[in-house]
């Protein structure tokens, strides 16, 4: 995912009303960051995806939360080469693969992409974080100041955060961050009601950044609603726990089919989501 979004900006970027600093290297492993003239706040944006790993005999053991349904075609590869296999569950719930041969320990296997569009809705696995990804380069288009950071392993426990928040405090005193991701579709947030801007998860975002971004978004008059769980996490957690005075919240378009093939989102809550994103950047 970096190298491919490498060349999209290294092929897109004469095109954009800025020109970014790309960042990237053995210091930030598999992340990228890009830097815009003098930037006031940082776009987090995940790139990493659930999944399955192969473990012994035909045993799969899940990366992050996959939805795990019998029937679903998993794709990968390994040593032998393509693999395109069905999951299957147990009696004991234990989750397997089906497939002609035995597949190489540790091969990481994802959901087959079946992309589907109508005049509402888009449908297809990883809209959790693709859109998120989506949505920061449409922006940088645009984006004349700010920085755009694709993080990895949001979806198994994080780890990435902590030395791109370092960076990018102490290089460029950036404290403020959205994390440009994708919430569920719930009771309170609906398909086609906006973008989601979410007042707190299991982690609950300073006051006063709330406010700021409430009155904006107010003052837009794009579509938006509000978001209020208990639980679930982003790249805001880490943040929030880093050593370093981040402000952050999470801002994004609501999905039914969570971390499943089947992700759906609404065109409308798309357009909403770019809208905010790019008049924030500009506000904040």
């Amino acid at each position: 995912m970096r190298d491919f979004l490498i060349e999209y900006v290294n092929t897109h970027k004469s095109d954009w009303m800025i020109q970014p600093e790309l960042v990237f290297g053995d210091d930030f492993q598999d992340c990228l960051m890009l830097k815009f003239g003098n930037p006031r706040t940082a776009i987090f944006a995940h790139m990493d995806s659930v999944g399955f790993t192969v473990r012994y005999d035909n045993q799969l053991v899940p990366i992050g939360s996959p939805d795990a349904e019998a029937g679903y075609v998993l794709v990968g590869e390994d040593s032998l080469g393509p693999i395109s296999c069905k999951l299957g569950i147990d009696k004991e719930h234990h989750i397997f693969y089906e497939f002609g041969r035995g597949i190489d320990r540790g091969t990481e296997l994802t959901f087959e992409c079946d992309f589907r569009e109508t005049d509402d809705f888009i449908t297809s696995c990883y809209i959790d974080d693709r859109l998120g990804i989506y949505t920061a380069l449409r922006v940088a288009e645009t984006l004349k100041d700010g920085v755009i950071v694709f993080s990895c392993w949001e979806e198994h426990g994080g780890g990435s955060v902590p030395y791109l928040a370092k960076h990018i405090f102490e290089r460029w005193n950036v404290r403020q961050a959205l994390v440009s991701d994708i919430t569920w579709v719930t009771d309170g947030v609906l398909h086609g009601e906006g973008v989601a801007i979410s007042l707190r998860d299991k982690n609950i975002p300073r006051r006063q950044f709330l406010n700021r971004i409430l009155a904006i978004a107010e003052e837009s008059a794009i579509p938006f609603q509000l978001e209020v769980e208990a639980s679930g996490s982003s790249d805001g957690r880490e943040l929030q726990t880093s050593p370093y005075p981040f402000d952050w919240c999470f801002v994004g378009a609501p999905e039914s089919g969570v971390h499943s093939p089947n992700e759906k989102v609404h065109k409308d809550d798309i357009i909403a989501m770019i809208a905010l994103y790019e008049t924030l950047m500009q506000t904040l």
